[in-house]
């Protein structure tokens, strides 16, 4: 239990100074709600793959807490000159990515079964995963050097071989940073939402990607001899599917919940922050 609480409270969203510390509550609230509706939805009525919660927390968190930015708004250009880092942050951020970097194997494994290797096997996976986003990251800019985890988490106890770990955390450790150059501006201008925390690039781009992997591995898995007397090639494809229904799921749940949530902290039930990214407003 508590490790399924642990996980639970990683879903709660990145929108960081745009609210007023009085929604906040029920923002965090909510979401676990969601987050536990899809959690049963996908893992236990699905029964798909998603170990290391790509789909499941990464995904819909992602999802989630864009949709609440959307309705809460644009911030002003005065509001914007509040939303800077200092040096104290910067070394905190440093310190938590190394604490993320270290751990986030053992996150990734820690719900797996320990038979047939599979928590080994996941280990290794998301080592391998996460220093290749974390290489490629570096190499093109400083960000997403943990977004390798994030993908792998779909498929990080699967037999798979090293190369296509390695893969997996080049293609998302430069697509997420990417996408902090052209996706975010546009999100900003286009739909008029703002992604404080680059929680789309990080968490919702490489669980995506993740678990389109997932489904491919899904399909392309050599059948077992077991699978060949079976005749399981039409299960197996079946299992493939709903890695993507599950992928549907998550974004879907996870936006109109956002939604919905922003909605109501939006009304005059709670108080608005008068200037976002204002830390004496928040009493900090």
């Amino acid at each position: 239990m508590i490790i399924n609480g642990d996980i639970a409270a990683a879903a709660l969203w990145c929108c960081l100074g745009e609210d007023h510390p009085d929604p906040i509550t029920l923002d965090d609230v909510s979401e676990i709600i969601f987050y536990g509706l899809n959690e049963y939805l996908v893992l236990k009525k699905i029964q798909i793959t998603d170990a290391g919660g790509s789909m499941v927390i990464h995904t819909l968190s992602a999802f989630f807490s864009l949709a609440v930015t959307l309705m809460l708004g644009t911030p002003t250009e005065l509001e914007l000159t509040h939303n800077t880092s200092c040096y104290h942050s910067d070394v905190f951020a440093m310190i938590g990515t190394l604490f993320f970097w270290i751990y986030w194997p053992s996150f990734n494994s820690a719900l797996i079964d320990t038979e047939g290797f599979q928590q080994e096997r996941a280990i290794m996976n998301t080592v391998l995963s996460i220093a290749a986003s974390c290489a490629s990251a570096f190499a093109a800019s400083k960000n997403a050097t943990l977004a390798g985890g994030v993908a792998m988490g779909t498929r990080c106890n699967l037999a798979i071989c090293s190369a296509a770990s390695i893969t997996l955390g080049l293609v998302v450790g430069i697509k997420s940073t990417a996408g902090y150059y052209y996706v975010t501006p546009r999100t900003e201008h286009f739909l008029r939402a703002h992604d404080t925390c680059g929680i789309l690039n990080l968490h919702g781009m490489p669980g995506v990607i993740g678990g389109f992997a997932g489904a491919i591995v899904t399909f392309l898995r050599p059948m077992t001899s077991m699978e060949l007397v079976l005749r399981a090639s039409t299960r197996r494809a079946l299992f493939g599917w709903y890695q993507l229904l599950a992928i549907m799921s998550s974004i879907g749940i996870g936006t109109i919940s956002g939604f919905l949530v922003g909605f109501l902290i939006k009304s005059k039930l709670f108080s608005q922050q008068k200037l976002k990214f204002d830390d004496e407003e928040c009493n900090v």
